[in-house]
Parts: C-alpha cells; structure tokens; sequence
C-alpha cells in the first residue's frame, strides 16, 4: 500500500465555494466566518494536498492549475453527493399511508375537506380517508385506534384523546326570504337538526328575548343541514344552522338571517393520546391548526 494521508473533507464545500468566488471576503462571508479563519482552512487543504491551490492576485485570488484540476474532479462528486443526501432526506420526510378523520358531515364537507385535500396536495403520497360519523363514534375511533383524528364539539372526558381547540363556528339564525326577523313572527315553526338542536336550545337560552312564548317548538326535524335549508326555504320555518353550513343559500338569496344576535361554537380536534404520535398526524395537526388560525370566526 502506498504512504496514508489525511484530507480533511469538510473544507472541500469551502474549497469549492472559493474557486466560485474567487474572493476571501466575499466567501467568508457567505460561510460566516472571518478571513484569517477561512485562511487557515485553505491553508489545512493545500498541506493535505500538498500543492497551492490558489494564487492571490489584485482582486482576489485565481486557481492553480492544481487547484483547477481538483475542482474539475471534486465537483461532480460532491453534487452527486448532495444529490444524494437530499434524496434520502425526502424518502425520509415524505408522508405515506393512509390518514383517517372522522367528522361531521356538515363541517366536514363545507370546512374541514377542503383543508385536508389542501395538505394532500402538498403530500401526494399520502392517502386520506374522511369518515362522516357521530361524535360518540368518532371519539371512540380516536381512542380504539381505528380514526388518526377527528373533530369534536367539546374536550372528550376519554383519558386517551387528546384535544386541541380548532376553531370558532358562527351560528346564526335564518328563515325564508320572504319571511319577517323572529322577533316580528307571531307563530314561528322551526326546522332541527334532529328532535332536539343543541344550536336552537343554545340561542333559546342565551337570547330568550327572540322566544317569547317559552321555548321553540321543533316541527321538522331532520338529520342533515341541506334539509333544514329545504324546510327554512319552502315550509317558511326558521332554523338555527353554522354560517358555513348556509352561505351560499344566502348568497343566492333562498333564505335570510332572521335575527342579528349569533351564537359561537367551539371545535375541537381530537387524536390519541399517545406520547410518540404518528408523523403524518403531527404533521395535519399543525397543518390545520395553522389554517384555522388565520380565519378563526369566519366559520
């Protein structure tokens, strides 16, 4: 074997970035060190070399023909290299698999799908599985492991979810376009969602100036928002419903808002507590906190 010697391969980026340059100040700039430390560096290279690398002249300095030579064969290499690493990098911080939501079928189709397919363009290796389902059974997906996440009016008394406030629902009252505010109806009917809205009683509770005969009597109640706006629409009811839920029946002028007063609600996401979370549920976490910030309130 021939005689061993040591190069020193992390200044082999600076000997590079300086046969670029050509200039020690604008190089040690760039590197973020001083010029008699960038010097030194040089210095270390050319002795593991044993040969000058670079002249100075007037303006800077100028490659050796050794230093040329080294260029011409440690360059390709090292952007090899780097091409390289920033391949493992990329296998390494790629999502894949499959994320599951469970959600509402309201918000979720007028609020939440649209984000989650938002963060599935950003990631196309990950596939996602949004499920509509009640919120006892979505958090019972959360804490059984069958859901990565999902969504939640209030903080789960379930010791292995974990909640996170998402964002703030406007809910508002509406009725036909050709019906009067609340206030001004004598025998308002009402449109639920189900027997018994928990929006409805909300505002019945927190405005019973709008009720004046006690509390609302529910003679349509269905299951899904499209039909409450049927029944507000066509049977001339008044219903309680998320702004989200409604606005484009009110941009297109099928219903009206029947009173100024509103409600706000809460919702949360929920996913398992587990103290080493899955990547690719931290990563929607912050994904969807961080959207749901800039348009907290607008439902």
């Amino acid at each position: 074997m021939g005689p061993s010697f040591h190069i020193p391969l992390e200044l082999i980026p600076t000997f590079l970035l300086l046969a670029e340059e050509l200039n020690i100040s604008r190089c040690a700039r760039k590197l973020g060190v001083s010029q008699p430390a960038l010097t030194r560096q040089l210095q270390t290279l050319e002795e593991a070399f044993g040969a000058q690398l670079f002249v100075r002249q007037s303006r800077g300095v100028a490659l050796t023909q050794t230093g040329r030579s080294l260029k011409k064969e440690v360059l390709p290499l090292y952007e090899s290299l780097q091409n390289s690493v920033a391949k493992i990098r990329d296998t390494q911080t790629k999502l894949s698999g499959t994320l599951t939501f469970g959600c509402f079928s309201e918000i979720g189709t007028h609020v939440i799908s649209p984000v989650l397919f938002d963060f599935c363009k950003i990631n196309p290796s990950l596939s996602l599985d949004i499920r509509y389902l009640s919120e006892s059974e979505i958090i019972l997906g959360v804490a059984g492991g069958q859901l990565n996440l999902g969504i939640a009016s209030q903080p789960p008394a379930n010791e292995s979810v974990r909640s996170y406030k998402l964002m703030t629902e406007r809910i508002v009252l509406v009725t036909s376009a050709e019906n009067p505010n609340l206030v001004k109806h004598s025998k308002p009917k009402f449109a639920g969602f189900r027997t018994h809205d928990r929006l409805l009683q909300g505002f019945c509770k927190n405005f019973p100036e709008l009720f004046p005969s006690g509390s609302p009597e529910i003679t349509v109640a269905v299951n899904s928002h499209q039909a409450m706006i049927n029944a507000v629409r066509l049977l001339g009811h008044y219903a309680a419903m998320p702004l989200h839920s409604v606005n484009a029946a009110l941009r297109e002028g099928l219903v009206r808002i029947a009173a100024p007063q509103e409600l706000s609600n809460k919702v949360y996401l929920v996913m398992p507590d587990s103290e080493f979370p899955e990547r690719r549920t931290v990563e929607v976490v912050k994904f969807l906190k961080s959207k749901f910030k800039s348009i907290e309130g607008t439902g």
